[in-house]
């Protein structure tokens, strides 16, 4: 299997997830009693409440998990301009609508921080510094990433990856996320140490081999990052949920989301459906076959994307979108 050090172009999002560090260091044995004191404040509330009707970010910020980010800080502006520019197609009729970070604070959350900041440290001698450290994306359901964010990611079973996408595509995040009751949906941007030693994973598969660190679906320009499953949390540390809104038309590329990780969900009729009148007879002949070859595991939902976008254009898609609205 052929590995290298990636070369890919740097992701900006910022990571804003450091203040938390200096909280986790400074908490001591009367900071875990008032975080207990807290987390029955919060059961009681979660009580009276009933519900996340009145909060729908409730499900983030219990017990500590989250702190939602002020609509005045200048690296939420950031945050939320790299995310639409990664949106592609999508990114005028996306808006977000909370970013909440990750707090370290609390046992379990500060032993999973603390694994990743080891681990960073050994790989980083490792490799001659740099740990190769990437900003990544997950979608999922609502409770799915909240679930994440206060247990770590599931193992998955023995041997198999958890899957994330470049920062830079969130578009493809998009696609694997769900829409919550509220009309919303929500991504995780973690940080993945990528190490040195990156194995390049075909299509279909979800395997990365022992004697790598992490794997990527291609070498040049990847669009998936792979990290062991039996690793995750030393290798991933979760820092934000963007929670946003985008268009309608999603729904139906993206419908039963986190299981089209799993499935092909993307039929020919349903994309010449939307493209066809737009297109001139080389470019539908250029879709079929990169919809056959996305069906056949040949390449990937994010590869896809990204072939669409260069071979048809932002506008021709925007509009095709326009065109089936409701």
């Amino acid at each position: 299997m052929e590995q290298t050090q990636i070369e890919h172009q740097e992701e900006k999002v910022p990571m804003i997830v450091e203040d938390e560090e200096e909280n986790h260091k400074d908490s001591g044995s009367g900071g875990n009693g008032d975080r207990a004191e807290s987390d029955s404040k919060d059961d009681k509330t979660d009580k009276d409440s009933g519900s996340s009707v009145s909060d729908p970010f409730r499900i983030f910020t219990r017990d500590g998990l989250m702190v939602r980010v002020e609509q005045h800080r200048e690296d939420l502006e950031s945050i939320e301009r790299n995310f639409l520019s990664g949106m592609g197609w999508a990114a005028g009729e996306t808006y977000v609508v909370a970013v909440h970070k990750y707090s370290t604070s609390g046992l379990t959350r500060g032993a999973r921080f603390e694994a990743f900041r080891v681990f960073l440290g050994e790989m980083a001698r490792k490799c001659g510094g740099n740990a190769n450290i990437r900003s990544a994306l997950y979608g999922g359901s609502r409770d799915e990433i909240a679930q994440i964010v206060a247990h770590g990611f599931s193992s998955g079973g023995a041997g198999n990856c958890v899957q994330l996408v470049p920062a830079l595509f969130s578009l493809a995040a998009a696609l694997s996320s769900d829409v919550d009751e509220g009309g919303l949906r929500h991504v995780l941007l973690c940080r993945v140490i990528m190490g040195r030693k990156i194995q390049l994973v075909p299509n279909g598969s979800n395997q990365v081999g022992p004697e790598f660190d992490s794997g990527v679906d291609s070498l040049t320009n990847p669009t998936r990052f792979l990290v062991s499953s039996d690793f995750t949390n030393s290798r991933i540390c979760p820092d934000l949920v963007i929670s946003f809104k985008a268009p309608n038309c999603l729904n139906a590329q993206g419908s039963n989301s986190s299981a089209s990780r799993r499935h092909n969900i993307i039929t020919v009729g349903v994309l010449m459906g939307m493209l066809g009148r737009f297109l001139s007879p080389s470019q539908k002949n250029m879709v079929r076959k990169l919809v056959n070859d996305f069906q056949a595991k040949k390449i990937s939902q994010s590869e896809l994307i990204r072939q669409l976008r260069q071979g048809v254009g932002d506008k021709v898609l925007a509009a095709a979108v326009k065109s089936i609205k409701k």
